[in-house]
């Protein structure tokens, strides 16, 4: 993304082993799906290279996979308002040397796709800041969809603002995504 813009940040360098990170994600296995494959992978790698590894994610059925030198921290339900006062708590009192990486999925986080108060929590750590790893950005508004599916993507539209307005960088699973988010 264009690093003129408040949301992208100036370029910092990397922070030196070993870090600390946090990872905020929408599914970590025992639940399927890309975005839990990727975050216990890259959990997994940056435990590997020495770095410190907290994951933060929704309850699922089944047991959690231990990986090395990754600490899961199982929120109390799918992002409802209770989870999101326990997050926001554990996310503002990280050292702040911690690397903060939240993946982003907007149809994954609970309240039927339309987790306005998650995008709200994370514009509010704008301060802190914290990197966005964009999976995908809003369902799409399009002439000749039903109301509803117009209207979550609208929701997913500011929903993208406020996340990409709180994060220092943003990264893309696409670059599809860079013009969607421009």
């Amino acid at each position: 993304l264009d690093p003129a813009r408040p949301h992208a940040g100036a370029e910092e360098p990397m922070t030196a082993h070993p870090a600390r990170w946090c990872i905020v994600t929408c599914e970590y296995p025992p639940h399927t799906g890309g975005v839990s494959d990727h975050t216990r992978a890259l959990a997994g790698a940056l435990a590997a290279a020495g770095d410190s590894v907290d994951v933060w994610c929704p309850p699922a059925k089944g047991e959690i996979p231990a990986t090395p030198g990754v600490t899961v921290h199982v929120l109390p339900s799918h992002f409802g308002l209770g989870a999101l006062r326990v997050l926001a708590r554990a996310l503002r009192a990280l050292p702040a040397d911690t690397r903060l990486l939240v993946q982003y999925v907007p149809t994954a986080y609970g309240w039927r796709m339309l987790n306005v108060p998650f995008a709200w929590l994370l514009f509010s750590l704008r301060r802190r800041g914290f990197e966005l790893y964009v999976h995908e950005v809003a369902m799409p508004v399009r002439r000749g969809q039903s109301l509803r599916r117009n209207f979550a993507g609208r929701v997913h539209g500011v929903m993208a603002w406020l996340a990409t307005r709180g994060a220092r960088r943003v990264y893309v699973t696409i670059p599809e995504w860079t013009r969607r988010l421009d």
